[in-house]
């Protein structure tokens, strides 16, 4: 009787297009605001908690927390009857909630309440004040809205798959809106508030377009009281801890292969916004394809599924493909009506120079734009192409493993010919064919789940379970594809010849997307597996989704701080795919059939095996991985004086050279020992001379008696072991190095001795300058606190200056350290007007005369309150012994007119876009290398 009562029901309980909409649009803004105001909340906490490891994974987690707790509350929300006005309720309960990060924001400023708090129990808890409520409501969205468009358990996997996808679609625009445009242009105060009047309107839209919807009465609405009562509840065999190991255990992984693939592309990308963006943009783009294609295989099975992932593959291959093919095209094409004199030039650089020079008289921008719908139309074609492969019969993954060993080497060869100065034919073609080999694997696999099939017709429950723990094994093993990818990509000539952001996008993608993809598919599995009916839609959905967040947090939690640090980069990859790969094998209940069971052990066991021996003879080696960078020290062979040089590398910036001389000791036992001795006058950069220079004039003012120096970055502590050897006792010298690291291999690798009276604190610049550094105490304080070309923005600004001038004796001197082009750069000029708001006097100096240079150089920005005395200084550099000194001194008017050339803004604490103002010469730069 109940089954024939629930019948109409059940029949009418679609899934209307209009709340579909209306939910996937408030989700959608919900969490574009979600990482906007992640990316935001650092900037504003950093004057009070600093820019450091435990800033970041502290807010990262407390936003993590927030939305697990709101998707745990918002759940159970949701099945006690929803409409579209809770939706709409929510987004105006977000805006508002939105706001509260700027009067955090605004009491740190002005209460310095926080400094009584220790700095380790300072850090969670300003970070909870400001973000935990915002992160919580706003996460409340999601299972309120996947309750609002479900309207039967059959279409569960659809409509939690689509709304996590679009949750991580508006993570990926909030991400590179934020990244690239809005902290370029506005403060953090006017993007937050324009944030809260975002989701208002919208919460506005949604009230009103409900209202003049006829929807809002659908059988969707009614209460969960009325379905309980009417729809039995089919009970399933996936238990609810299964479901949360295995989302946890998934996100966990997922969160921890984002931090450590920052850390394998720093050492060949550098640390710069476009890593950072590159990276989080295709974590959440895969995990964003992932959640759609898995929500299709939960609901319509492998072969619907199949049809959607190439869909997606072929859209991304053609938007990828497209331009680089039309650039070879139009290249050939404009080698037929060249001058003779550029004959030889290949098609790419023809293509370049027509681009750059020619276009401009030809009508630069109708042609680029007909370049571009070209581009377009090649795109399109060979995105219906992937839809009709799709659907053709034979199954998609071996049509595709066949087109793709088809196509590989027809591209590769196209390449190797029109590009030959970039792409080397027998290193493309080496790399073609592993990509035939894992396409042909792939096809492989695709026949043996054929194969596999009947044998769980019988269960539906069965096959899915089947199907999510293939999904954890390929995503295991895609994990371990990305260490072999590192290895062809790390010695790749074609990569080097790609601008950075193609560059940063090939790495990205290539080794990253596809294990997130894999990744993603789980959840939108995990919830069809998970649900009974649709009245316990919410309460489950929401719990699964906060799971997986408290997942998330602990692999932010536990990489950040533990095991990048203790096991390191590559072999913590090899541990999360065995991790996946243990847990595909109980979830799959693998161990039930013996001949997948020796199929995907054989896989997985020979790509394990030889990844770990590529890992000793070709991945790279790190003295030390910390939790900032991968320092490595190398060393020349000796020369026939027995000069040994060692370089310190933090990343792919050479920070420090120290110079020794081997001598070879005998014993009291005739034995012979060699012994280094450390050459403290070797000063490898030559800014460091000018900062001796400085030095010694700020000795000279103490009449005897010692100076005390700062030194913001510590990095191989070559210039404050120069100081302390070679002005004994006129020094007293102090070093902020953040990462303790550091410190320990100046100490173990550059012989730094371990009884020196340097005094190091391991700690923020911007805490120590505010909290730890006396007041008036200093004659000089030198900031060198750069990495490649990531510059500290909380170090850049006016309070910061404001505070450092605090701790300055009246007449002291900062110096800050600069790379940049004196030309083009906008950096340097932003320091120079943001300085001229403390100091009044604030000047350039450079190692020569010459002014007019557009490369990339290092200069140091003067700021004091006091005139530099230039004769004073040519005094102190001949009583050294040097007919000339290193400093020299940019004149008045041309500082005056670089400055005037291309206007910068002055850096605050509400407005530092430090990172965009070297985007242009850090493009520069990668271009031309």
């Amino acid at each position: 009787m109940a089954s024939a009562t629930v019948q109409p029901l059940a029949a009418s309980l679609r899934i209307p297009r209009f709340p579909l909409l209306m939910g996937a649009a408030s989700v959608f803004l919900a969490n574009l605001a979600l990482l906007v105001l992640q990316l935001v909340a650092p900037r504003m906490l950093a004057p009070a908690i600093g820019s450091s490891l435990e800033t970041w994974t502290t807010i990262i987690g407390v936003f993590l927390a927030g939305i697990a707790l709101g998707n745990f509350l918002g759940g159970r929300m949701a099945d006690r009857g929803v409409g579209m006005g809770r939706l709409s309720v929510l987004l105006l309960v977000g805006a508002a909630a939105t706001l509260v990060p700027l009067g955090g924001a605004e009491l740190i400023r002005q209460s310095p309440f926080y400094q009584s708090i220790p700095l380790g129990a300072r850090i969670p808890l300003l970070s909870a004040m400001v973000c935990l409520i915002p992160a919580t409501v706003l996460s409340l969205v999601t299972p309120v809205a996947i309750r609002v468009c479900l309207t039967k358990v059959e279409a569960t996997g659809r409509v939690a798959g689509l709304m996590f996808a679009v949750s991580t679609l508006g993570c990926l625009l909030g991400n590179y809106l934020t990244g690239f445009t809005l902290m370029a242009k506005f403060t953090t105060d006017t993007i937050t508030i324009g944030t809260a009047v975002l989701l208002a309107l919208a919460g506005i839209g949604v009230r009103f377009a409900a209202r003049n919807d006829d929807s809002d009465s659908m059988p969707n609405l009614i209460s969960s009281e009325r379905i309980r009562a009417e729809a039995p509840v089919e009970q399933t065999g996936f238990k609810l801890r299964t479901a949360y190991l295995t989302v946890f255990i998934a996100s966990f992984c997922g969160m921890s292969l984002e931090l450590a693939g920052f850390r394998v592309l720093a050492p060949y990308l550098g640390v710069s916004l476009w890593t950072w963006t590159g990276i989080i943009g295709v974590m959440l783009a895969g995990t964003a394809s992932g959640n759609f294609i898995g929500g299709v295989v939960a609901d319509r099975g492998v072969m619907a599924g199949g049809r959607t992932m190439a869909f997606l593959a072929f859209g991304f291959l053609g938007a990828m493909l497209a331009p680089m093919l039309l650039r070879g095209i139009l290249g050939l094409f404009l080698a037929q009506f060249s001058p003779e004199s550029l004959r030889g030039m290949t098609p790419a650089t023809l293509y370049d120079r027509w681009d750059t020079e020619w276009a401009r008289e030809l009508g630069r921008y109708s042609l680029t734009w007909t370049v571009r719908s070209l581009g377009f139309l090649i795109g399109l074609g060979w995105f219906a192409f992937g839809i009709w492969l799709s659907v053709a019969k034979g199954g998609w993954f071996m049509w595709g493993a066949l087109t793709g060993s088809l196509l590989g080497p027809s591209v590769g060869g196209l390449l190797a010919t029109y590009y030959p100065e970039t792409i080397p034919a027998n290193r493309w073609v080496r790399v073609v064919i592993g990509g035939q080999l894992g396409l042909i694997g792939m096809g492989g696999l695709r026949l043996l789940v054929q194969l596999m099939q009947p044998m769980f017709e019988d269960s539906p429950e069965k096959r899915r379970r089947y199907v999510l723990g293939g999904t954890l094994m390929l995503g295991g093993l895609f994990v371990l594809l990305s260490i072999v990818l590192t290895i062809l990509f790390m010695h790749s000539e074609t990569l080097e010849g790609l601008s950075i952001v193609d560059r940063v996008m090939a790495w990205t993608f290539g080794l990253f997307f596809l294990p997130m993809m894999w990744l993603g598919m789980v959840s939108p599995q995990v919830i069809r597996l998970s649900v009974p009916d649709v009245s316990h839609a919410g309460r489950i959905t929401g719990s699964i989704y906060a799971v997986s967040t408290l997942g998330a947090i602990a692999g932010t939690f536990a990489t950040g701080y533990v095991l990048i640090s203790s096991v390191g980069t590559f072999p913590l990859l090899l541990i999360l795919a065995c991790s996946l790969a243990i847990l595909a094998i109980i979830i799959g209940q693998m161990l039930q059939n013996a001949v997948m069971l020796f199929g995907v052990g054989l896989m997985s066991g020979a790509l394990t095996a030889g990844i770990v021996t590529l890992q000793s003879t070709v991945l790279p080696h790190y003295d030390l991985e910390t939790n900032y960078y991968a320092i490595r020290v190398t060393e020349t062979d000796p020369t026939e004086e027995g000069i040994i040089e060692r370089e310190l590398i933090l990343d792919m910036l050479i920070h420090s050279k120290v110079r020794y001389q081997k001598e070879t000791i005998t014993l009291p036992n005739g034995q012979t020992e060699d012994r280094l001795t450390r050459d403290p006058q070797y000063l490898y950069y030559a800014h460091e001379e000018i900062q001796g220079e400085l030095v010694r004039a700020a000795i000279a003012k103490r009449n005897g008696k010692p100076s005390p120096v700062l030194v913001i970055g510590g990095g191989g502590y070559t210039f404050p072991y120069y100081c302390e050897m070679v002005l004994p006792g006129q020094v007293d010298m102090e070093v902020v190095e953040i990462d303790p690291g550091v410190t320990e291999i100046a100490y173990d690798k550059l012989l730094l001795p371990r009884d020196t009276k340097i005094i190091s604190h391991n700690m923020d610049g911007r805490q120590f300058i505010a909290e730890r550094a006396p007041k008036g105490h200093y004659d000089l304080i030198m900031q060198d606190a750069v990495n490649d070309l990531s510059v500290p923005y909380h170090l850049m600004t006016q309070e910061y200056n404001d505070h450092l001038k605090s701790v300055l004796q009246d007449d002291g001197v900062y110096l800050l350290s600069i790379i940049d082009s004196l030309e083009n750069g906008l950096l340097w000029r932003a320091s120079v007007n943001t300085l001229r708001k403390t100091f009044p006097h604030v000047t350039v100096l450079g190692i020569d005369s010459d002014w007019d240079t557009a490369d990339r150089s290092v200069y140091v920005i003067y700021a004091s309150n006091q005139p530099l005395d230039m004769e004073k200084i040519q005094q102190i550099a001949k009583a050294n012994g040097n007919d000339e000194a290193w400093t020299h001194m940019i004149p008045a008017e041309k500082l005056e007119s670089l400055l005037q050339n291309r206007p910068a803004p002055v850096l605050t604490d509400r407005y530092a876009p430090v990172d965009n103002l070297m985007a242009e010469v850090f493009r520069a730069r990668a271009e031309n290398r």
